[in-house]
């Protein structure tokens, strides 16, 4: 599958996204977010779509570590999200429930409670989602 938009255009490494990745059609994930939900024009702030690539203390090895860095993580089922938070503090302390649509990106389920998304340059992940989301926690 050649995988073209993605937002960071062709810093990839082969076979990233995955094979087994599709486009996602009224999935509903949870996303954890520790800054405000929404920006200064009441959309969704972007500062909580930022893949973990972006953190310069992180590094990244190899090429599934690197894929999987330049992804976003949702989670299939709150509770486990919740719990996830609780272990982990600094990926958040709101909850916000998204319907992904294929403007969204490439989707694969890890696991069962767990998806990375890579998204597109175009439309971004907040104009993509537009209003398909709601603040649950």
């Amino acid at each position: 599958m050649k995988y073209e938009n993605l937002r960071y255009g062709s810093k990839y490494p082969s076979h990233c996204p995955p094979e087994d990745s599709y486009l996602p059609d009224k999935e509903t994930v949870y996303r954890a977010c520790k800054t405000d939900i929404v920006d200064k024009n009441g959309k969704l702030s972007l500062d909580n779509f930022i893949p973990v690539c972006e953190d310069e203390k992180r590094v990244f090895e190899n090429k599934e570590e690197i894929c999987k860095s330049k992804a976003i993580s949702f989670f299939s089922d709150e509770s486990y999200l919740e719990k996830t938070m609780e272990k982990f503090p600094a990926i958040g302390d709101k909850i916000i429930e998204v319907k992904l649509n294929p403007d969204c990106g490439y989707l694969e389920k890890t696991n069962s409670k767990h998806y990375s998304l890579w998204d597109l340059n175009k439309p971004n992940i907040s104009d993509a989602i537009g209003n398909n989301w709601e603040q649950i926690k």
